[in-house]
């Protein structure tokens, strides 16, 4: 024992269990957050080479999508994470077999800790998702974890029992289901026995037996002193289970167990010492990673077989994750109402439930949503695109009517005057000076496409490169304003 190295050291080394709901919760954080980095970046690079209208439809289709996944981050968080501060852990030790029969037992334990503590476990492997669904997204295995039978820590089989005694160091106390002892929950027993010891140690029994029979088995199995064992009795009624459970708790000392060298001594002969290191691939970051470098390949292959590909296989897994979050969502609630039976104080929060409903119905209506702002700027730009086609018609009126006053001062030695008007150049004027050579240049005075008749003055005030001015009053038919259209704007 000696020969090993500290415990801290030890501990490090192999890391505590996997909490995959918690995991699940933190890479939602970091995944909206590249998400809305993603979407706004494009534009804040683009924004100067950008004209100011289609910038600002721009804006508005991002402002929609960081809302939209800003509204369905908040609303998995709400589901998936505990409200309040941090919460005392407290470890439920039994045998994987038990699971089924003992639901109603781990519904009222939690129900009657209450809000202030996390009653976690290990997931039976058997129960495991497998890697390609944890990389295709941490969220789908969170989702499927979250408030279920099979608890929601993992670790690889080859160093389980390392990173249950680091997660030990970071546990408050522990429960153990002895009602059904496998050769791997004695372990287990011996192993929490000694870092817990008798004040943060509680073992479930039933009335199968007495208590005294219970407490004779443990001390075959510990040598301990039976006055040392506390034991939990479970009964199928709220009201004797319930302050039992409370009662127990209160004398639980506060903060986490310390690991012995004895303990790490134990489990260094149950794990080999080739066995402590974690594997990269068990590394929370380095799975997360791995997602995001997979999703992206997936991504990037499903394009080059075509475009509609990629978006029919994010929404396959869009779907895939609102059928998990119906899942666990029916799953809390069904929780939080034998919770109400038992403590209703106890989790999980009735308005973090009914909140994230809310917010995920909201998204769910935003095609409704998206097809109203869609329409919206669709009639602006089409209003912005009529307004440009009618200055560009503008233009090339007087453009025409520009040509037509050029050929006539050619031919007069000088344009009309304003009194002759833009007439001249339909009907020969009848008062000075009256071109030598006229001859009609144009069948008709056009009217600007805002059906008012355009203006025109000889000699210039406005033009520098026209003896004359010729404008247009623009869409509000006003003279004098900044919307008139000439030959002097580009001046």
């Amino acid at each position: 024992m000696n020969s090993l190295p500290p415990v801290p050291v030890m501990l490090r080394r192999c890391g505590p269990l996997l909490d995959s709901v918690r995991f699940a919760v933190t890479f939602l954080k970091w995944s909206t957050a590249l998400a809305v980095v993603g979407f706004a970046l494009p534009i804040l690079l683009a924004r100067q080479q950008m004209e100011p209208s289609d910038l600002r439809d721009a804006s508005i289709f991002v402002a929609v999508l960081v809302m939209l996944q800003l509204m369905g981050s908040a609303s998995y968080w709400l589901l998936m994470s505990e409200s309040g501060g941090k919460k005392d852990l407290c470890l439920f030790l039994r045998a994987f077999r038990s699971d089924a029969s003992s639901d109603q037992l781990r519904a009222w334990l939690k129900a009657a800790m209450g809000p202030d503590w996390h009653l976690g476990g290990i997931r039976p492997p058997a129960e495991r998702t497998s890697l390609w669904v944890t990389l295709l997204s941490p969220l789908f295995t969170g989702l499927k974890y979250l408030g279920s039978r099979q608890f929601e820590m993992v670790a690889p089989d080859h160093n389980w029992m390392a990173r249950l005694l680091a997660s030990f160091a970071q546990t408050r106390m522990v429960f153990i289901d002895i009602r059904d002892v496998t050769p791997h929950v004695l372990d287990e027993i011996r192993l929490a026995w000694q870092v817990f010891g008798p004040q943060r140690t509680l073992f479930i029994i039933d009335t199968t037996r007495s208590p005294e029979a219970w407490k004779d088995t443990l001390h075959q199995q510990l040598g301990a002193d039976r006055t040392q064992f506390r034991l939990l009795i479970w009964q199928a009624d709220a009201a004797t289970f319930v302050p039992q459970v409370q009662f127990l708790l209160a004398q639980i000392p506060s903060g986490t167990a310390s690991v012995t060298p004895e303990a790490l001594a134990f489990v260094h002969g149950k794990v080999g010492p080739e066995n402590w290191d974690v594997r990269p691939i068990d590394r929370a970051w380095v799975q997360a990673l791995l997602q995001q470098l997979v999703l992206a390949a997936g991504g990037g292959l499903l394009y080059l077989i075509h475009p509609w590909a990629r978006m029919l296989g994010f929404g396959l897994l869009g779907l895939e994750a609102l059928h998990l979050y119906r899942v666990a969502w029916c799953r809390a609630r069904r929780q939080r109402l034998d919770a109400l039976a038992v403590n209703p104080a106890g989790p999980p929060s009735a308005k973090r439930l009914w909140g994230s409903l809310a917010l995920m119905l909201t998204i769910l209506a935003s095609p409704i949503l998206f097809m109203i702002v869609a329409t919206i700027m669709m009639v602006a730009s089409a209003g912005e695109n009529i307004a440009r086609a009618r200055i560009t018609k503008a233009e090339a009126a007087m453009s025409q009517i520009g040509m037509a006053l050029t050929m006539y001062q050619a031919r007069g030695g000088q344009p009309p005057t304003t009194e002759q008007g833009l007439d001249a150049l339909l009907f020969r004027p009848s008062f000075a000076p009256v071109p030598r050579y006229w001859t009609k240049l144009l069948e008709e005075l056009p009217m600007d496409p805002w059906s008012h008749p355009y203006r025109y003055e000889s000699p210039a005030r406005r033009s520098t490169t026209d003896p004359y001015d010729l404008w247009s009053t623009g869409p509000d038919g006003i003279d004098g304003t900044a919307d008139d259209i000439g030959n002097f704007n580009a001046q």
